[in-house]
C-alpha cells in the first residue's frame, strides 16, 4: 500500500507514469479514436471541470501501450 500511495504522490498515478508520457498516451489514443470514428476533430480532454465521463487506464494495459509506443 505504501508503494501505491508514494507513486500517486510522486506522479499522480498508480503506475508512476510521468505526466508527459501519460499525455503522450492520451494523444495517441485520441489520434486512434479520430481515425476509428472518422472524426478528425474528436478530442480527449484531461482535467475538464464538469465532465460527464471519466476515463481510467487499466494499469496492465497502460504498461503494454507504453511499451509498444516506445518500440515504434
Amino acid at each position: 500500500m505504501d508503494k501505491v500511495v508514494n507513486e500517486h504522490i510522486h506522479s499522480g498515478n498508480q503506475m508512476d507514469v510521468p505526466a508527459d508520457e501519460y499525455m503522450e498516451t492520451i494523444e495517441w489514443i485520441e489520434e486512434e479514436l479520430q481515425e476509428e470514428l472518422g472524426d478528425p476533430n474528436y478530442k480527449v480532454t484531461v482535467g475538464k471541470v464538469g465532465a460527464e465521463f471519466i476515463f481510467g487506464l487499466n494499469a496492465g494495459r497502460l504498461n503494454t501501450i507504453l511499451t509498444n509506443y516506445r518500440k515504434s
